[in-house]
């Protein structure tokens, strides 16, 4: 008799690996290339698990007609943010070793 299969799945942001900075660090960035004040992390947190267009409209504060660009650039640059070791939750590499 074969053994079952399992599939586990994982959201990657918030579960496996703490995002914030990276998710406030291109914030900043384009809200320093809309002539915006740099804003600190706790000023991001309440919007970082809205979803994407919230988090564009309450962080950047941009219309609603430029929402869908400025979500296309944010994930866009986000994509190319390499994720930091030291941003792994606890028990995370030794967990996902364990299901594989």
């Amino acid at each position: 008799m074969s053994q079952p299969h399992f599939l586990v799945t994982y959201d990657l942001d918030g579960t496996l690996v703490d995002s914030a900075e990276i998710v406030c660090a291109v914030l900043n960035q384009l809200r320093h290339e809309l002539g915006k004040a740099h804003l600190h992390r706790e000023n991001f947190l309440p919007s970082i698990s809205l979803g994407g267009e919230d988090l564009i409209r309450s962080t950047l504060e941009v219309d609603d007609h430029q929402i869908n660009f400025y979500l296309t650039e944010f994930r866009s640059r986000y994509q190319n943010f390499p994720t930091p070791e030291n941003s792994i939750y606890p028990h995370v590499i030794e967990t996902l070793k364990e299901l594989k």
